[in-house]
């Protein structure tokens, strides 16, 4: 029996340092590769290398971004307040004209129905008057029959509003060059009155049937 243990321990001896664990194998073919992709010692100087970054920091100028002129700079941001400004002052002319546009649009250029007519007066100072009011026209009418002088003129605005005892008129015409502003107070009556804003105690009546401008 000793004979046989014997020979199975150098057995066991001869075959141990033949195989290697794998770990230490793995670790050795590493090694192994790494040293034949390794250059040789004499030739290391030949193999290129890595060119050196540098990093170079410039405070820039608190009048402009970097590389930009001074005057250049001045001059863009010159350039660049003037064009804010047109845009500005360009809105406001629009919006400017739109108002106008729509106030001449919707404002009134007619007189009512309830004022269209003839008018006259007993004053003795304004016997010889008249005025006719009509949707768009102020007739004037001075002198006598013989003598008498008719002159005609277009409305351009006609505002109106609720007084104590009937509506006032204000009647806006172009006349001898210049516009002219006629304000009169109508009294529904009855009688039916016309005053003068400028001349509250001075009456005018209607005279029905009658036209200052026949066939017009």
């Amino acid at each position: 029996m000793s004979v046989v243990r014997d020979a199975l321990q150098r057995l066991v001896a001869i075959y141990r340092p033949l195989k290697a664990p794998p770990a230490a194998a793995a670790g050795a073919r590493v090694s192994a590769a790494r040293k034949a992709d390794a250059p040789p010692k004499g030739i290391r100087w030949l193999l290129p290398t890595a060119p050196q970054v540098q990093m170079r920091w410039q405070k820039e100028s608190p009048a402009g971004p970097r590389g930009l002129d001074l005057k250049a700079w001045e001059v863009a941001r010159r350039l660049h307040e003037r064009q804010r400004w047109l845009v500005i002052l360009a809105t406001g002319a629009v919006l400017t004209m739109t108002v106008w546009f729509g106030m001449q649009l919707f404002t009134p250029r007619s007189l009512p129905r309830e004022v269209r007519g003839v008018w006259r007066t007993d004053a003795p100072r304004y016997e010889t008057r008249r005025f006719e009011l009509r949707k768009g026209l102020v007739v004037l009418l001075e002198g006598d029959s013989a003598g008498a002088k008719v002159t005609t003129h277009t409305v351009s605005r006609v505002w109106s509003g609720a007084v104590a005892g009937g509506t006032r008129y204000d009647v806006q015409y172009e006349g001898e060059g210049r516009t002219i502003q006629f304000s009169f107070v109508h009294l529904a009556g009855p009688p039916e009155q016309i005053r003068f804003a400028n001349q509250p105690n001075l009456v005018w009546t209607r005279m029905p049937g009658v036209s200052l401008l026949p066939g017009y």
